[in-house]
């Protein structure tokens, strides 16, 4: 799913292809609604890209502790990806013991993909659906419609006499950036001098 993420772990198919599949699974076992589980025969990118970006950038957040030193547990990347690598490996065996945090991940994905079912407004909208503990809302900074290849993201142009890249000027650092086609999503991070791209078809992390 990530590239050049920091984390790394064994090479495990984390496609939403794959996880899907293991949802669809879990939810019947758990006899859930029938309709609801036939959503999940297709795809959800958007839903994996806005929960794992936003996951990836709470990871760069300096971690809060309690009152007794504790660190507050949090729904940051390590949080995504072994949430996301026990989805891989489900079984009968640690189904009943991953059951919450599975429901959380699939409630997320869920309302992030079909936020129009939940709220009046559309996929990209973050700065209206999206929420967290600590009352943080994103702000929408711009949206930019336009016919792109990979190759025009990375080719060299000239802006005010020095050459830089499209992508270059759309990763501004901590930002989320969705990159958006008719039929599916990806996005990418700027931390510092590392861009995190998120493609929810990705098998593995790199």
């Amino acid at each position: 799913m990530f590239r050049n993420a920091t984390l790394k772990y064994n090479k495990i198919n984390l496609s939403q292809r794959n996880l899907l599949k293991k949802i669809k699974t879990y939810l019947s076992a758990q006899k859930r609604d029938s309709n609801f589980i036939k959503k999940f025969a297709e795809g959800y990118c958007h839903g994996f890209t806005v929960l794992g970006l936003y996951s990836l950038w709470l990871s760069t957040q300096p971690e809060r502790k309690d009152e007794n030193g504790c660190i507050i547990v949090r729904d940051d990347w390590n949080w995504f990806i072994e949430t996301a690598n026990l989805i891989a490996n489900l079984n009968s065996e640690n189904i009943k013991a991953a059951q919450t945090e599975l429901d959380r991940f699939i409630s997320h994905i869920e309302y992030f993909q079909n936020i129009m079912n939940y709220l009046p407004i559309g996929q990209g909208e973050l700065q209206n659906s999206f929420g967290d503990t600590r009352n943080r809302t994103l702000i929408k900074e711009y949206t930019l419609a336009g016919a792109f290849t990979q190759r025009d993201l990375i080719k060299s142009i000239n802006l005010n006499k020095s050459y830089s890249n499209l992508l270059t000027n759309f990763a501004h650092n901590h930002r989320i950036t969705l990159v958006s086609s008719y039929d599916h999503e990806i996005g990418f991070l700027y931390t510092n001098k590392d861009v995190c791209f998120f493609n929810a078809n990705d098998e593995e992390l790199v």
